[in-house]
């Protein structure tokens, strides 16, 4: 669910992007637009008049983390790292195309965006959420901690972009392009400092007014796209019917009925988390019996023929 907030905060880097005449005539479209909530097709339309665009970059600096309820939780936590695993459990009632996964080592944390509810996103899309994903984390960590934060590394899922210069100074010491995943990685010694707004008080009530406006979202949201977030957050028991169903408060027959009104069987929404799950998985180095765990497979040969088919059918496309 997209706020007006953001809508309008886009429009002002558009407007950034094409000074002159054609800054106020596309602004205008851009506005119009805005009014029909085609956050989107603003996107898609900037991208048209310049694939090169670097409107992700220049959105991203301006969301600063205190633009909404959500915003104010993850900076009234007792960390960055606590505040970033609550947005890992809550993202999805946002309704976004991706889902973030965080995971920590000894030394690191990494954050890993994934995009389990459409086959394909392109280029365009996955670099700007990218580059305005990552810049607003880096906004929220330098916010509540009041340390400038940067990126010890940052992979991307895209190739190189003609200002892919302003990756290095403006958030992350190391880039890597044309990755499985968008990846960003932080010292873990940084997201462990306090929050400088840290409120168990104002937490746990700002989080209680978001988690009831989450309820009226997610009455939004099609089946298909609850399914997989449900699979993704419940992985593997949940790619079972009789328990997701149990999960969702509903019926065997019910989900059923729900999910053939929709394009994609279950078998296929599954597909799609498992596809995620694997690339996340894989990018930490799981070997083939815990990978095969994860997924949901009895044995390893269940996942290689899982693999096998997925790759075929990745280079059909």
């Amino acid at each position: 669910m997209i706020d007006d907030i953001y809508t309008r905060l886009l429009l002002a880097a558009a407007g950034e992007q094409f000074p002159g005449s054609l800054a106020q005539k596309e602004v205008d479209y851009f506005d119009s637009c805005a009014h029909r909530d085609a956050y989107s097709e603003t996107l898609s339309t900037i991208y048209k008049l310049n694939p090169q665009a670097s409107i992700g970059l220049d959105y991203g600096r301006h969301l600063v983390p205190n633009l909404c309820d959500f915003s104010r939780v993850m900076l009234t936590s007792s960390t960055p790292l606590a505040a970033l695993y609550l947005w890992q459990s809550l993202q999805h009632v946002q309704g976004t195309c991706y889902y973030p996964f965080v995971y920590e080592d000894k030394d690191f944390v990494s954050i890993v965006l994934t995009y389990p509810y459409k086959n394909q996103v392109g280029q365009h899309q996955r670099r700007f959420i990218a580059e305005t994903v990552f810049y607003y984390l880096l906004n929220f960590i330098t916010d509540a901690t009041g340390v400038e934060a940067c990126a010890t590394k940052m992979l991307c899922d895209f190739p190189a972009p003609l200002y892919a210069q302003r990756y290095q100074q403006e958030m992350a010491d190391t880039l890597q392009y044309n990755q499985s995943l968008a990846q960003i990685i932080l010292p873990r010694s940084l997201l462990l400092k306090p929050c400088r707004q840290f409120n168990p008080l104002v937490h746990e009530a700002t989080l209680a007014r978001f988690r009831k406006t989450a309820r009226q979202n997610l009455e939004m949201q099609s089946m298909e796209y609850r399914v997989i977030s449900h699979m993704l957050r419940f992985h593997p028991a949940h790619f079972s019917m009789p328990a997701l169903a149990e999960a969702m408060h509903i019926s065997v027959r019910g989900l059923q009925k729900r999910l053939g009104k929709s394009e994609n069987s279950f078998s296929e929404l599954v597909k799609n988390a498992r596809h995620a799950l694997a690339l996340y998985y894989t990018s930490r180095g799981l070997d083939q019996d815990e990978l095969a765990e994860k997924l949901g497979f009895k044995t390893s040969s269940g996942l290689r023929r899982y693999l096998h088919n997925a790759r075929a059918e990745t280079e059909a496309l």
